[in-house]
């Protein structure tokens, strides 16, 4: 008897639990184990805990999840099951607290620490999460202290159709604060103010990894990066020259 109530309080947890956690989809694809669409979570209390989109049972689109007090905890994109652009984590008063970047299921890249919704801290990492820049920043969101290189480029030697070729990658770092404009351009070697455009980025862009044909005779490839003030008018300009071996 003893065994046969204890299994019936076990029945009785499992079924809470399986309640709990239960989602409540919009619609269905085939089959009720199949999500597909929107799909909405919800707490005992009838509290809404999270928005996800699915596509054929996969997480596909926008993921929400929500704090006790319904205001948005997280959110973050995904791309066939795999994270994918920026996700943001709110306080429970609505206020950004913190940032970071996915590329297709991999962190790297930009990650942000706010006070109330104003930025305290940046960081940058590699692939291999390596930190490649920080920067602090005061009460009013200018830079105090910062550490590493806006341009991180390197080329290397690959094979494209059997015939070898040259590559580029570089790390392109916006810090929040600083208006930053990264170019791939061709300068002459003898009159470097003299250049070529080859392909200019925003701030969607956290790398780039680009086959290049060799330079035009007398020419090579720089990435630039130009600072511009509120107004974008040109305060700095950086090069980083790119050597073909």
């Amino acid at each position: 008897m003893k065994y046969i109530l204890l299994l019936c309080i076990c029945n009785m947890l499992l079924s809470c639990k399986e309640k709990q956690g239960r989602q409540l989809p919009e619609k269905y694809l085939k089959t009720d184990t199949i999500l597909d669409g929107k799909v909405r979570t919800f707490d005992p209390y009838k509290r809404l805990v999270s928005i996800a989109y699915y596509k054929n049972g996969v997480k596909d689109g926008i993921h929400i999840n929500y704090h006790s007090n319904q205001k948005v905890y997280d959110s973050i994109t995904y791309v066939n099951g795999l994270k994918n652009g920026i996700h943001y984590v709110y306080d429970s008063t609505g206020s950004l607290g913190y940032s970071d970047f996915y590329y297709y299921g991999h962190q790297l890249g930009p990650i942000a620490f706010y006070n109330q919704g104003r930025i305290k801290n940046f960081y940058f990492s590699s692939f291999e999460k390596y930190e490649v820049y920080r920067a602090h920043y005061d009460n009013f969101g200018k830079i105090i202290s910062s550490q590493g290189r806006l341009i991180n480029a390197s080329i290397y030697t690959t094979r494209v159709g059997g015939i070898p070729s040259y590559g580029v990658f570089c790390y392109l770092i916006y810090p929040p604060g600083l208006n930053l404009k990264y170019e791939l351009v061709m300068r002459d070697t003898a009159i470097k103010n003299k250049e070529i455009l080859v392909s200019a980025f925003t701030n969607k862009n956290i790398f780039i990894d680009s086959i290049l044909d060799l330079p035009k005779e007398n020419y090579l490839y720089s990435i630039k990066v130009v600072e511009s003030d509120s107004n974008n008018n040109e305060k700095k300009i950086f090069y980083e020259d790119l050597i073909f071996q």
